[in-house]
């Protein structure tokens, strides 16, 4: 995915200097004039990095950088000030605004290219480590079981919903030999089309036998081929559907009776 890099500055002639330094290098690069416009483009837009000059007039650097920090939907985007101050006292005052790093003015071309690729590549594994911890949340918090499992059926993850089966270190160790050859087949077809129909199998789990709707979805992993598997309690469902057609057998037994 192309990184989007967002330059602010109210000088033309610098707009034109950062895009020079920076076009070839495989970024995205949008450009806002004044502090207003790069606050609605950092909304709009959602940069992976904000280069933004300090010297602007109506709202200087510092300004839209305490803004950006306070705002939920842009916060944690990281911000390059550019600035021609020197002095600890300008620098700090950045920092307390919440920059993340500082280049001087004149801006030499590799220090920049080398300082955004930086930035940009930080930001990447911290979003990556960010999607992570909210799918392992979200994960463990699953009212459903999902087991992930290679090829072999060898177990890689499961969720705590999932640790209430009475499973092995593979798939297939303390399963019925129907179930086993649903969830076989179930696997061959995740890794062949990517995405199986549902089918229903019988599991021991803590809470006794229980009947699963099963989903199987591929998840490339290099050269290889994981399979998630997603199990719905159905029991309940198919409790209610058996003692419904016997009420029904029973109701026109009797009507046959009569």
């Amino acid at each position: 995915m192309t990184a989007k890099i967002l330059i602010v500055d109210d000088e033309p002639s610098n707009l034109d200097t950062m895009e020079a330094f920076l076009v070839g290098e495989g970024y995205e690069l949008h450009f806002a004039a004044n502090g207003l416009v790069a606050l609605e483009k950092a909304r709009n837009v959602r940069p992976d990095l904000i280069l933004l000059d300090v010297m602007m007039p109506e709202l200087d650097g510092f300004a839209v950088t305490r803004r950006i920090r306070q705002d939920p939907a842009v916060r944690s985007m990281p911000i390059i000030l550019v600035t021609a101050l020197e002095d600890s006292q300008s620098r700090l005052e950045g920092l307390q605004a919440g920059a993340d790093d500082f280049l001087t003015k004149p801006c030499r071309r590799e220090e920049i290219r080398a300082r955004v690729r930086t930035v940009v590549q930080l930001n990447r594994f911290r979003t990556i480590a960010e999607q992570r911890e909210r799918f392992g949340r979200l994960f463990d918090l699953s009212p459903d079981g999902i087991v992930l499992v290679d090829h072999d059926g060898t177990i890689i993850a499961s969720n705590i919903q999932a640790s209430t089966y009475r499973l092995g270190g593979t798939l297939f160790e303390n399963l019925q030999p129907e179930a086993a050859a649903t969830l076989r087949g179930m696997l061959v077809g995740g890794c062949m089309i990517h995405q199986t129909d549902a089918q229903e199998v019988t599991l021991e789990t803590t809470k006794g036998s229980r009947v699963m709707h099963v989903r199987a979805s591929a998840v490339p992993e290099g050269d290889d081929c994981l399979v998630l598997l997603v199990f719905d309690d159905i029991t309940a469902e198919v409790q209610a559907r058996e003692a419904l057609e016997e009420m029904n057998a029973e109701l026109e037994e009797q009507v046959r009776a009569r």
